[in-house]
């Protein structure tokens, strides 16, 4: 009797082993086919009440950076007050957090004996549950949540439930952490399909093996003209001339056995509708964990426009170039106080060699002391107000001379610093005019009204009134020396002009220098005055080739200035010599000499010395620039030697032979 009854006893607990290991393989079922850690939760708690004694099942993952306990979901016997995505923190949810963050399972028959509930706690012994366990999520020695199970009946959870609840517990972390991973791969390849895809440049991967085209992004449809399903499964040669397909093809070849990235700076590449762009190209083996190439990823830019900016800025700065080389003005700029840039022209008007002698000089160096204030000055007010300026000023040479400048200047920026560009333009000659055309003014305003005047009132005279013959030819002199005066005035000044002209040519005959001395000499010596004259100068003085009458005009002139500039009198020498196949005359007197700072002038147009032995001493200041004119002209020098209040002597300079007759 007693085996009998024992049988169906064994028979019913063996039917309920088999029934929960089948609900057990169901959960694993549903873990496997659900996707997601909410549809995985969705799908298990429902079939885990069926397997243990429970009314509410509640799975919960941890948020540890803000910790709180997220719920994924809950399966109750009635409508739960914890909704799904519910986020409760910590301290307010978990009354045995630490345990379970250790990885221990938690049971509590009732928890009405618990002494100090949480709230949460509290909540559910409200709803009328009392016994609770706790078993968490653990994978790899890691705690990602955990699963909740709720009674109604204290003590209702047995060993073998909680084995069930740890076994299902096991699988529900390893599949949500898998599911986590899945979905955070799918959400890194949403973005790298989304970042490859709005990348603004060409972005390809070839297959290693045959290098067809297994990827490529918009971009790089719109660069080629080419949709996505023309490009994929198809090579280099598909699309472009075989010499480029050659060039693409060996450079992949190249980079897939390297172990380094290759950089192709320009490379040329024909579209779809035949558009030729220039391209700047990346690309990279893409190889498996055993290091063998899998795939070639490569990235192009478009620098078509680029190259092209680049080139008509490199014509740009070449024509610059050649215009501020090519500039008749001096051309400089300067930065931070220092030349970094000068043309040709500038290096040549402050008398440097080369540029390498001015750049990188302190731009002030080359201002005159009088001009120093206003160009700092200048340059504050360039740089603080961004203007630009145009002024004279004066420089100084590399020689010290100095030179007057019309200057303009304006900000600029110099290889990414701010710079002042200053053009030059040299203005000593304008100078030289206005000097002249002053001194002209001067001359005409004396030298022709004087004797203009001295003319009309003697004539006046002879009109209105009858003088005795003997005073009407003293006056007729005097009309008649004056008119002469306005006479060589006029000729000096034409004389010089035509001299100055390209056009004018001398009329060049052999001259015997000591005969042609002489002449002038007794035409001067027999002129009455208290001069006592002498004539220095070798009857065996060798022949030379010249304009007669223009070297007539330069003795002449020279014989009359030392007369003039010897008031007192005393001895007036013309002498001649030669020397080193020159004839070197001179003419020396014993007059009142020439300031030193005078000298370098002395042979300019209209110059006169300024003093107050010379005040009383007419004169056009046109002498002395006639007698320079002419000794250049028959390729000669003219120079002067003076001891103020001791007399001058003036040297000319002349070559022999037939050098000068052509």
């Amino acid at each position: 009797m007693a085996e009998g009854k024992q049988g169906p006893v064994e028979n019913a607990q063996e039917r309920h082993y088999r029934e929960r290991l089948s609900l057990i393989h169901t959960i694993e079922q549903s873990i496997l086919s659900a996707e997601t850690p909410q549809a995985i939760a969705q799908a298990v708690l429902p079939q885990l009440r069926q397997v243990l004694p429970c009314q509410r099942a509640t799975l919960f993952l941890f948020d540890f950076a803000t910790k709180e306990a997220v719920i994924l979901a809950t399966e109750a016997a009635q409508q739960s007050p914890l909704a799904e995505g519910a986020r409760i923190p910590f301290e307010s949810s978990l009354q045995y957090a630490e345990a379970v963050f250790k990885g221990d399972i938690r049971l509590v028959e009732d928890v009405l004996t618990i002494a100090n509930p949480s709230p949460q706690m509290r909540a559910r012994q409200a709803e009328g549950l009392r016994a609770f366990l706790g078993v968490p999520l653990s994978t790899q020695g890691t705690v990602i949540g955990m699963l909740n199970v709720w009674s109604t009946q204290p003590g209702a959870f047995t060993s073998e439930d909680i084995d069930t609840a740890h076994e299902v517990a096991t699988s529900l972390a390893v599949v949500i952490q898998q599911a986590r991973l899945h979905e955070a791969m799918r959400q890194n390849q949403v973005f790298l399909d989304s970042l490859i895809a709005h990348i603004p440049d060409m972005v390809f991967v070839k297959d290693a093996k045959d290098l067809r085209f297994v990827r490529f992004n918009k971009a790089g449809e719109r660069l080629l003209g080419y949709r996505q399903e023309e490009l994929l499964g198809k090579n280099d040669y598909d699309f472009f001339p075989p010499d480029e397909a050659d060039f693409f093809i060996s450079k992949d070849r190249e980079v897939l056995k390297s172990p380094e990235p290759l950089e192709i700076p320009e490379e040329t590449i024909l579209t779809k509708d035949k558009r030729l762009l220039t391209l700047r190209t990346k690309k990279i083996a893409l190889r498996d964990a055993n290091g063998t190439p899998q795939y070639l990823l490569g990235i192009s830019e478009d620098i078509t426009d680029r190259r092209a900016a680049e080139r008509a800025l490199a014509e740009s700065e070449e024509r610059y170039r050649k215009l501020v080389e090519l500039s008749p003005d001096a051309m400089l700029v300067h930065s931070e106080g220092r030349v970094v840039y000068i043309n040709d022209v500038g290096v040549r008007l402050v008398g440097a060699v080369s540029k390498a002698d001015v750049l990188g000089t302190a731009i002030l160096d080359w201002i005159a002391p009088e001009s120093l204030a206003a160009v700092t000055d200048n340059i504050q007010r360039i740089y603080a107000k961004q203007i630009s300026t145009r002024t004279e000023r004066k420089i100084r040479r590399v020689d010290g001379i100095t030179v007057d400048v019309e200057s303009g200047s304006v900000l600029v920026e110099y290889q990414g610093k701010p710079a002042i560009q200053v053009i030059l333009r040299d203005i000593t000659q304008r100078k030289e005019v206005e000097r002249l055309k002053n001194e002209l003014i001067s001359t005409v305003s004396h030298e022709l009204r004087t004797p203009l005047t001295s003319l009309r009132g003697f004539t006046e005279l002879l009109l209105q009134r009858d003088f005795p013959r003997p005073q009407q030819q003293h006056l007729l002199t005097v009309m008649l020396n004056e008119s002469m005066r306005l006479t060589n005035l006029v000729n000096n000044f034409l004389d010089l002009q035509r001299l100055q002209s390209p056009a004018t040519s001398l009329r060049k005959e052999k001259i015997d220098v000591a005969g042609f001395l002489h002449e002038r000499f007794v035409l001067v010596a027999q002129d009455g005055s208290s001069h006592s004259w002498q004539f220095d100068v070798p009857w065996t003085m060798p022949s030379l080739w010249g304009d007669r009458e223009r070297l007539q005009q330069a003795i002449a002139n020279l014989l009359a200035n030392a007369a003039k500039y010897s008031p007192q009198g005393g001895a007036i020498t013309l002498g001649a010599r030669e020397a080193n196949h020159e004839i070197v005359i001179w003419v020396a007197d014993q007059g009142i000499g020439i300031p030193p700072e005078a000298i370098p002038q002395l042979f300019g147009k209209f110059f006169r010395v300024d003093n107050s032995a010379t005040r009383g001493i007419g004169g056009t200041g046109l002498g002395l620039a006639l007698v320079k004119e002419i000794v250049e002209a028959h390729q000669g020098r003219v120079w002067v030697d003076s001891v103020l209040g001791q007399g001058s002597t003036f040297f000319v300079a002349l070559p022999l032979g037939e050098a000068l007759s052509a």
